[in-house]
């Protein structure tokens, strides 16, 4: 079976708590979409425990220094918004794939600044 055209993320709740979540979609054609589930859902603890949301999905690539160009990599990576249960704060997470439809989370990669430092963000990023 060959995989769809086309995949879109988008940030919907989950039944039974109302937390944020992302789902997936499928399309052949770009205009009829297929619904195929839940494929991030928050941890029950952690840094995305209140809810994951607005996501973007990059192809992978490699540098390839003799030729100076980037090529297609195996593999998929996720950012998207984290929402901490512990602090309320919003920070940037991400997550990888091999197929667009199973992510493994890999934490955060852009934390919120420190209020005693000036951090403009510190209230979320």
């Amino acid at each position: 079976t060959k995989p769809p055209a086309f995949y879109m993320y988008y940030s919907t709740m989950l039944k039974d708590c109302k937390t944020k979540a992302i789902g997936c979609a499928v399309s052949e054609d770009g205009f009829r979409w297929l619904k195929r589930g839940t494929c991030l859902r928050p941890d029950d603890d952690g840094m995305d425990a209140g809810g994951c949301a607005r996501c973007t999905v990059i192809r992978n690539q490699v540098f390839d220094p003799d030729r100076s160009i980037w090529e297609d990599a195996a593999g998929w990576t996720m950012y998207y918004e984290g929402v901490s249960k512990e602090d309320g704060k919003h920070r940037v997470m991400a997550a990888e794939s091999d197929d667009g439809r199973n992510w493994t989370k890999l934490g955060v990669v852009l934390d919120v600044g420190l209020e005693g430092e000036g951090g403009w963000d510190y209230n979320g990023v």
